[in-house]
């Protein structure tokens, strides 16, 4: 809250409300205001306060960045970075039970009959399950690296 931080930045540089008064050309009164809560300056006089404690806008207004929520930072791109992992890994997972029932059901002949994996239906599935799974792995590698 900006009282809470208007006031902590005062007491900070060791200024009375008189003497921070003094400094910013206003009312010990209207330091006193700002400071409980009861007034907040104008934007002008928000930029002269944060000129003078050496501080931004934003930390002024709401506080330095550990105040900000998580989902705020810079975690999107890790976040989707997951997701997307774990929906290529679960691809590759329905992949392999799509080519395990083609197999049992024995319309899958043409794995077994062929040492090399052919690009008919069955053989697609493999080389996507297969680029689905390392793919996904490595994406999700890369998230845990970037911590």
């Amino acid at each position: 809250m900006f009282s809470e931080r208007f006031r902590g930045l005062r007491k900070k540089s060791g200024l009375s409300q008189e003497e921070l008064a003094e400094k910013l050309n206003v009312s010990r009164q209207a330091v006193s205001k700002w400071e409980t809560g009861a007034a907040v300056p104008t934007a002008d006089k928000l930029a002269e306060i944060a000129d003078f404690f050496g501080v931004s806008l934003d930390m002024l207004m709401r506080g330095d960045n550990s105040e900000i929520p998580q989902n705020r930072r810079e975690d999107s791109p890790k976040k989707l970075r997951k997701v997307t992992a774990v929906c290529m890994i679960a691809a590759a997972v329905l992949a392999v039970l799509i080519l395990a029932v083609l197999q049992l059901t024995g319309k899958g002949d043409s794995i077994a009959a062929s040492s090399a994996v052919t690009l008919n239906g069955t053989g697609i599935v493999a080389v996507l399950a297969v680029l689905c799974g390392i793919l996904g792995i490595a994406l999700l590698i890369s998230s845990i690296k970037r911590r």
